[in-house]
């Protein structure tokens, strides 16, 4: 008599359909992972009782990025500061001097640039000004270690 676990494993075994993916496929569909850590972070911060931007130094964050595919989008996630960004990547406009760098947008203000070679980037909040809303406008750099 067969083993009750090994009858139910060959009932879903042979109910389910069998896909082949190549190892590729499989890397691909998986998000690579890194861990960045900021050198700096400065920029401005709106002060509300002037009414004006003002100098401004910030807490140097951490945070892992999932390159998804060939980094055609990346996920930043900031779990001390609660915070998610889904940000759309290109090949950097100066392709002759510099393919491996990849300019990543969210469309609304935060921009991710990374070296592939180097592992350093830069990550900036821009549209507080600009939108007229108060937030905070900042830049920072630092550098990424692949998981």
């Amino acid at each position: 008599m067969k083993c009750k676990a090994a009858m139910a494993l060959a009932a879903v075994l042979s109910a389910s359909p069998i896909v082949a993916v190549s190892a590729a496929e499989v890397a691909q569909a998986q998000p690579n992972v890194m861990f960045c850590t900021e050198t700096d972070n400065h920029g401005f911060s709106y002060n509300q009782q002037r009414r004006r931007y003002e100098n401004a130094s910030f807490e140097q964050a951490r945070y892992t990025v999932n390159i998804m595919a060939d980094f055609s989008s990346i996920r930043i996630v900031n779990t001390a500061r609660q915070s998610i960004f889904n940000l759309q990547c290109r090949i950097s406009n100066f392709t002759v001097t510099h393919p491996h760098v990849r300019e990543c947008t969210d469309g609304s203000g935060f921009n991710f640039t990374y070296n592939t070679q180097n592992q350093r980037f830069t990550f900036s909040q821009q549209y507080g000004y600009v939108y007229g809303d108060g937030d905070s406008i900042h830049i920072a750099y630092g550098t990424c270690q692949r998981f």
